[in-house]
């Protein structure tokens, strides 16, 4: 099927449509493999799609981009990003998170506004 409709749609309405019949899991991983290959990285597609999902949903992702890419999510998320945005990612993607956060609004980071979320109560280990 995914084929099939990849042969008959083009631009963005092919990727709604795409979207719509993949596995969430499935179609997160790719977008985070996507917003990381090639020249630069689209830090908004890492905060969206790691720090607003669950632990549930964190542990279904990173399983989805190891078994569609043979890569280690947070492997590919330290070579990509630095200092404390860096950290901040990979301790979500340790999937330990208790439910309080607190959203912080941060203007000027490489020119972009980005929403970055603070993790409180965070497990390591």
């Amino acid at each position: 099927v995914h084929g099939d409709l990849k042969s008959e749609l083009t631009g963005n309405f092919e990727d709604v449509i795409i979207a719509l019949v993949q596995d969430r899991s499935h179609y997160e991983a790719a977008c985070l493999r996507k917003a990381m290959k090639g020249v630069g990285t689209d830090d908004h597609v890492l905060v969206e799609l790691i720090l607003t999902r669950s632990n549930t949903e964190i542990k279904a992702i990173k399983a989805s981009y190891t078994e569609q890419f043979k890569r280690d999510l947070e492997a590919d998320i330290s070579s990509e990003t630095s200092g404390y945005f860096r950290r901040i990612l990979v301790s979500a993607l340790q999937a330990f998170r208790v439910c309080v956060i607190l959203v912080i609004t941060c203007q000027g980071y490489l020119s972009l506004s980005l929403s970055l979320v603070f993790l409180f109560g965070c497990v390591d280990t």
